[in-house]
């Protein structure tokens, strides 16, 4: 059995309800290996709530499953995590496989959620641009004179820090687990190697590759920030 043909049925046995399923993440997108999720979205009016489960079947694969009551409710979380600049779930929907669609609204639903996929999320406001810079500034410093022992630890962090800054300069959406690296790769092609090639390099006891990579996303950034007024609490009115 294919997997859309396996996806389907496994919502037509734990979901027989179901008015709408897609099938998202690596399988939708062509680029699964042998231990990838399969990831379901699932509207089924006969739910109370919202929820996430995660199922483990016979032979060891397991189904992440999205459910929600019905279409509104599945906008609302699609707005709720475009506002949180998390991109999961509109990435599921937006590029998926249609397994059941009894609305119509397949095609709307997914055209809506890729639309907000390619357009990106809101800028960052002032001040949370002013912290990444921040942050980064602070990152590059520690790296150069942190002891040896403690380089591979900081590198490592600083390999996601870097790629998440890369993400932020070009306006994209931040990723989490493997999708930080492809997500990368696709705004800015082979930063991903240079990235991975500089934590090698840390891990080796060389540090200079890695503090080249926070010195240039500092830079892209508006550069360094080693004097800030107050970046959270309000200013006194009157």
């Amino acid at each position: 059995m294919d997997v859309v043909a396996r996806a389907r049925t496994f919502v037509i046995e734990h979901h027989p309800g179901a008015v709408l399923a897609l099938l998202g993440g690596s399988h939708a997108r062509g680029m699964a290996t042998a231990t990838s999720d399969l990831d379901v979205v699932i509207v089924d009016p006969t739910v109370e709530w919202a929820f996430r489960r995660t199922w483990l079947l016979g032979d060891g694969a397991k189904v992440e499953t999205f459910v929600y009551r019905d279409l509104d409710v599945l906008a609302g979380w699609l707005d709720r995590e475009r506002a949180k600049r998390q991109p999961t779930l509109l990435s599921l929907v937006g590029e998926s496989i249609v397994l059941i669609d009894a609305t119509g609204l397949a095609d709307v639903t997914q055209a809506g959620a890729l639309a907000s996929l390619v357009a990106g999320p809101d800028p960052l406001d002032d001040v949370a641009h002013l912290m990444v810079r921040y942050h980064l500034t602070d990152l590059h410093d520690d790296l150069l004179d942190i002891a040896p022992d403690e380089l591979a630890g900081l590198a490592a962090q600083a390999w996601e820090m870097i790629a998440t800054a890369v993400l932020h300069r070009h306006g994209a959406w931040p990723g989490q687990g493997k999708w930080l690296r492809r997500y990368v790769e696709r705004v800015e092609p082979g930063r991903g190697d240079a990235l991975d090639d500089a934590l090698r390099a840390a891990l080796a006891g060389d540090r200079a590759p890695i503090v080249a990579q926070v010195a240039w996303v500092l830079e892209a950034l508006g550069g360094r920030v080693d004097v800030t007024d107050a970046l959270v609490a309000p200013r006194p009115t009157g």
